[in-house]
């Protein structure tokens, strides 16, 4: 009978390619729902890592009823007894108090800390390019920080030093690319309170491609002087960031950040209106918040699934009604020879199972496709993502049974 069931399906070729198109399209917008989604979640991830990479910070207590949501990537000054270190952390589910920098110092005399870093960054920011132009990019922000020696773990100085004065810039590998600028070249920096002739002296690149983001390295004094002119508020930050000593350098463990985490808490002055809390915490936070934000797109996406799969079960429906009555007269036969009703049946069934496997295939190369051409084109548009692309085996099964199902 499966022998019987494969001959008819190719007897039959033409009218059950129209039903594989069927399938493959509802089956290539759910398997790329899902692509999709895991691309973006994997993208989130991966800028969380690189941008929010400091094992403690320490942030207010006190959550704020205004919404003061923004990509603090860090800069910093050093403490007392400690080199200066960066990072980046970006809650946007929540807002805290600030806190009093001066705080770094306490925190650097706590066992088990190798950096304290103090949060910097400046917003009004703009690039302009070799062509005399402002560098921008779809959506992506432009984001300025005091960068120095040692300040950002997920940062590596790739040519030249890092800013020293107000006339001087760091360029991240991407904005010095998009902007047609090397280490040697000079520019304009649009500064909050005005344009500046800036010089680049180097040129840096993180773990993560951001995005898009333009990211201008600023010396860490001057970065300091304009956070302090934006907020108003001489002396106070939104966080400070912390890395532990423990494994030399490299991020620690989730036991050890909590350990740590602990003990700069005790050591944090009482009415300081501060607390510790572990990297892994504010990445996990920031993720949440970051996918909830994005999680319209795949419900978007699984509606056009659903139309789609819905109008094709109508052109499977009819095409199986036209190849059944075209093959009754075989199916005939087959009973006239000794073959019961459930075995003729089964001809069916075969024939349906393959139409199902082969849209299904189809349709997660299809949704594997369109996913790859979506992320071309926001590489095209300045927005490079460095997400997974590819199908998990969840995503193929998943596309496997709506396929068959159909």
């Amino acid at each position: 009978m499966i022998r019987i069931g494969l001959r008819d399906a190719r007897a039959h070729f033409g009218r059950f390619v129209m039903s594989i198109i069927a399938i493959a399209l509802g089956v290539s917008f759910v398997v790329g729902s899902f692509c999709f989604r895991e691309m973006m979640s994997s993208q989130v991830d991966q800028m969380l890592a690189s941008n929010s990479d400091a094992d403690v910070y320490v942030r207010g207590s006190e959550e704020q009823k205004n919404d003061e949501t923004s990509l603090d990537m860090s800069s910093s000054s050093s403490s007392a007894s400690s080199s200066s270190s960066s990072s980046s952390s970006s809650d946007e589910s929540k807002s805290y108090n600030r806190i009093d920098e001066s705080l770094a110092d306490d925190i650097a005399k706590v066992q088990g800390v190798k950096t304290v870093s103090v949060t910097y960054s400046v917003s009004g920011i703009v690039l302009v390019g070799k062509d005399g132009n402002a560098v921008s990019t779809t959506g992506a922000p432009t984001v300025a920080l005091g960068l120095a020696k040692g300040t950002w773990r997920a940062a590596t100085l790739a040519e030249g030093r890092w800013a020293k004065t107000k006339n001087e810039v760091a360029l991240h590998s991407f904005a010095a690319e998009t902007a047609g600028l090397k280490v040697g070249d000079t520019t304009k920096l649009v500064y909050p309170d005005g344009a500046a002739d800036v010089k680049v002296v180097g040129i840096f690149d993180t773990d993560s491609s951001q995005a898009g983001a333009i990211i201008v390295g600023l010396a860490p004094s001057v970065a300091r002087d304009y956070f302090q002119q934006e907020t108003g508020q001489i002396g106070m930050v939104r966080n400070i960031g912390v890395y532990g000593s423990a494994n030399d350098g490299k991020p620690l463990t989730a036991a050890q950040q909590q350990t740590l985490a602990d003990r700069i808490g005790k050591a944090l002055p009482a009415g300081s209106k501060a607390r510790a809390v572990t990297g892994q915490q504010v990445r996990d936070d920031s993720a949440a918040a970051t996918k909830k934000a994005l999680g319209f797109i795949q419900p978007l996406i699984l509606i056009f699934a659903i139309i789609a799969l819905f109008v094709g079960s109508f052109i499977i429906a009819n095409t199986f009604s036209m190849i059944v009555r075209e093959s009754m007269r075989g199916y005939a036969l087959l009973r006239s020879v000794g073959a019961s009703p459930a075995q003729v049946f089964s001809t069916v069934i075969v024939q349906a199972i393959v139409l199902g496997l082969v849209g299904s295939g189809c349709g997660i190369g299809l949704g594997w496709g369109m996913v790859r051409l979506i992320v071309a084109g926001m590489d095209r548009m300045g927005m490079p993502m460095s997400g997974a692309v590819d199908p998990s085996p969840s995503d193929m099964l998943v596309g496997l049974l709506v396929g068959v199902f159909v």
